[in-house]
């Protein structure tokens, strides 16, 4: 027996297209043997179809240090602007936790940490949340606002987008 790549499907010896569905088998599929039934039938089994790690590791490894590393450096700006106004020092405190969240997510994803998701989740939530802080204080004082909108945009999708993604990988992030 072997196992579909692209569905998971059992497939026969002998079979060259994928009866659940329909791919060419190459002949380089998994190899499993099963335990026969009483019968001498094989035992029904659907094998797990195996999900990357692309995109984790392109998080951990790449966008989630940028990331901290671009909130750290705008959070010591904002820092040099306290003077200014008392909202400068939220937004730079907010900036500061959001980029050790980062640092801290990337981390969980290298080690395969079963709460990567949670950190990953908290990380993209709280640069939501320093977004729209940031956003609200441009608008109260005329700033402009044009590259924290998209931001927040992002920001929300990627809560989505990587709730989803590390939800169907829980069997991978264990550790």
């Amino acid at each position: 027996m072997r196992v579909c790549s692209r569905c998971g499907a059992m497939v026969e010896d002998g079979i060259m297209i994928c009866p659940s569905c329909r791919t060419p088998l190459s002949g380089n599929e998994q190899v499993v043997s099963q335990p026969m039934t009483g019968n001498g039938a094989y035992q029904n089994f659907q094998a797990e179809p195996r999900l990357g790690t692309k995109w984790a590791d392109f998080l951990g490894y790449f966008a989630l240090w940028l990331g901290g590393l671009a909130n750290i450096v705008s959070g010591l700006g904002c820092f040099a602007l306290v003077g200014a106004s008392s909202a400068y020092m939220l937004i730079a405190v907010c900036f500061l936790i959001t980029g050790v969240f980062d640092f801290m997510a990337a981390v969980k994803i290298i080690k395969r940490k079963s709460d990567a998701r949670k950190f990953v989740i908290i990380a993209y939530s709280l640069a939501t949340v320093v977004n729209l802080i940031a956003i609200v204080f441009a608008l109260s004082s005329n700033g402009d606002i044009t590259t924290m909108v998209p931001a927040t945009i992002v920001s929300i999708l990627m809560i989505f987008v990587n709730n989803t993604y590390f939800k169907n990988r829980e069997n991978i992030f264990v550790n």
